[in-house]
């Protein structure tokens, strides 16, 4: 009779635990007890469980590393975007390329403009659009990357676009073959030929102003020369017969009452503007500086400044009289009288001094004054136009002037102006040295 497994009245089978492990009784032919059946049983579940749990940990660790992974792969992926953005919209160009000029990479940017496709990797490069001036240039300043890893090499040249125009490139070459994440030259160009066009445009108006300001002060020279000597042939000698008059006139009227004293103040009018005359001659500098030299022309306006203002000005000039052009001399005349308008005006100083000297194939011409000093920068146009024709009119002889000032420490100015090689023979330089108070 036949009996189904799970029907009541079939017969138990057997676990395979206990087939697998078979206890003393089997092999006695007893049965085992049936709670000592339950009990393998159970501990062979607590086993399994046990094992599906530490194989659900390790499926999870796997997981996040799986997401770790994915985190770090859209980082990698959101970095290239934003640099492809980078160079795709840059002004500036990047190219990559190995020690043997062969183009290892070209940034996108290039074809927008330079007009030109993005070179394929490995192609060497093409020198050919390179003005033939700047070729052996570029030469050397690659050799020269080559030779000094990690340094930037500048440089400028023209190069020749696949329209036929020339433009000016900048470029910063610098070696990165030892660097491991780049293993590579990296060259940065940018188009400057706007802005050298706009340099060489600002070259050319400065040099224009300047033309301009020599022939102003030229003219200006010359207007003085012709009012001095309008003074001087005309205003001086029309003073000088008033003033002879006036003792004619004195001669004749010793007798009449009152008379007398008018005619002596009428001659002492005479004198003072016939001074006055002088003075405005000479002040105006031209034919005083042709006629008595510059440094004497110097010590007399230094004399004269103090005579006016009361303050107290030392003069040095150990140089004596020398040649040079008389542009040089009238410009060391106008800096002296420019300087020392200004220590009279703005410095509320108590003192000067004046220097003039020879050093080499220079005139040194120095003033400087212990007044309130100013800084520079924070001055207005308006206040500083005296300064700037100071320095104008070194330029325009070829000289140089700086100013030295601080606020409280007052001020010094230095011109440095270009002499004659020759000296007029039999001059050997007389020490003249003077202190006034």
């Amino acid at each position: 009779m036949r009996h189904e497994t799970g029907r009541p009245g079939a017969p138990k089978r057997r676990s395979r635990t206990a087939n697998a492990h078979p206890s003393p009784q089997a092999h006695s032919g007893q049965h085992p007890p049936q709670n000592q059946t339950t009990e393998d049983i159970s501990k062979t579940k607590r086993q399994l469980l046990d094992e599906l749990a530490w194989m659900r940990v390790q499926v999870s660790q796997l997981g996040g590393v799986t997401k770790d992974q994915q985190e770090s792969l859209h980082r990698v992926g959101q970095s290239e975007r934003r640099f492809r953005a980078l160079t795709d919209n840059a002004l500036d160009n990047i190219a990559l390329m190995d020690a043997e000029g062969r183009i290892l990479y070209e940034s996108p940017s290039i074809e927008r403009v330079w007009r030109i496709s993005v070179a394929s990797p490995g192609r060497r490069t093409n020198v050919t659009f390179v003005h033939p001036g700047d070729q052996r240039r570029l030469g050397r300043n690659f050799a020269r990357s080559l030779r000094q890893p990690g340094v930037p090499i500048r440089g400028n040249y023209r190069v020749r676009r696949v329209d036929g125009a020339w433009r000016t490139v900048e470029t910063v070459t610098t070696n990165l073959l030892l660097d491991p994440s780049v293993g590579g030259i990296v060259v940065n160009f940018r188009d400057i030929t706007e802005r050298k066009l706009a340099e060489e445009g600002l070259v050319r108006s400065e040099s224009e102003l300047r033309l301009l300001s020599q022939e102003i002060l030229k003219v200006a020279e010359q207007e003085r020369a012709r009012i001095a000597r309008e003074l001087h042939d005309h205003i001086g000698s029309e003073l000088a017969f008033l003033q002879v008059k006036a003792a004619v006139l004195a001669e004749h009227m010793k007798d009449g009452p009152g008379v007398e004293q008018e005619v002596t103040e009428l001659e002492g009018l005479a004198e003072r503007m016939q001074a006055d005359c002088h003075r405005i001659v000479m002040s105006l500098g031209s034919t005083m500086v042709d006629d008595l030299g510059l440094i004497r022309s110097i010590e007399w306006y230094v004399e004269e400044f103090e005579r006016r203002t009361g303050m107290s000005c030392a003069i040095d000039t150990p140089v004596g009289d020398i040649q040079m052009e008389k542009g040089c001399a009238m410009a060391a005349y106008r800096i002296v009288q420019e300087a020392l308008a200004n220590v009279w005006k703005h410095a509320k100083a108590s003192g000067a001094d004046v220097e003039v000297s020879a050093k080499g194939k220079n005139l040194i011409v120095i003033v400087s004054d212990d007044g309130i000093g100013f800084d520079r920068a924070g001055i207005g146009v308006g206040k500083s136009l005296g300064l700037l024709s100071m320095v104008e009119r070194a330029h325009l002889v070829g000289g140089t002037l700086r100013i030295s000032s601080k606020p409280g420490k007052g001020t010094r100015i230095v011109a440095r102006l270009p002499l004659n090689k020759k000296q007029p023979e039999g001059s050997h330089g007389t020490e003249t040295r003077r202190k006034t108070s």
